[in-house]
């Protein structure tokens, strides 16, 4: 997915990009068929609001990465099984 600029408290931001790891029983005719719009929306929701304290501390961001990869392999069930932050840089 492309890198994504998300607001977290105190007027803080984060720049995240995130790949998700596709099923190897998954086959996708073209790259571009698959439908991102909903991790996307769940990546802003999931991860705005947040502040710095929380994404800051390994535990707690393993803990929103938990959840996010809970919430985005729900709604493509047997299609993801994970992600993966390749980019998270928080001001």
């Amino acid at each position: 997915l492309p890198a994504m600029n998300i607001n977290l408290t105190g007027g803080h931001y984060l720049r995240v990009t995130v790949s998700l790891a596709i099923c190897p029983d998954v086959v996708m005719e073209k790259p571009e068929s698959f439908v991102s719009a909903p991790a996307k929306d769940l990546i802003v929701t999931t991860l705005s609001g947040n502040s710095m304290e929380v994404l800051g501390d390994p535990a707690g961001r393993e803990k929103v990465k938990e959840l996010l990869t809970e919430r985005i392999a729900a709604v493509y069930p047997e299609e993801v099984y994970e992600i993966y932050f390749l980019e998270f840089v928080m001001k």
